[in-house]
């Protein structure tokens, strides 16, 4: 009998895809809801002036929340993918 451990391979594509759905609609919120005035949670103009120094063009603005979702969309699916694929390498 081996002692060695099984763990389960994640789906690179898989935990890309749920990483940008998550990363995209967090950042249309943080850039949406305070267009509307409303400043709960971490979705605040704090958040928002972190987040738009990363992502251009990022503003509370509908136009903002759009470029803001495109933006978590591509960077959630890009890190989602490098991340899975070190764990999946890591562990072997």
């Amino acid at each position: 009998m081996s002692n060695k451990k099984e763990y389960t391979k994640l789906d690179i594509h898989g935990f890309g895809k749920a990483l940008a759905i998550v990363l995209g609609i967090n950042s249309f919120l943080t850039a949406f809801l305070p267009a509307l005035g409303f400043n709960v949670l971490w979705w605040n103009n704090k958040s928002l002036a972190f987040m738009s120094a990363f992502f251009q063009g990022m503003s509370p603005t509908f136009f903002g929340a759009l470029l803001g979702l495109v933006w978590g969309v591509v960077s959630g699916a890009v890190f989602g993918m490098i991340i899975s694929w070190i764990y999946n390498k890591l562990s072997k």
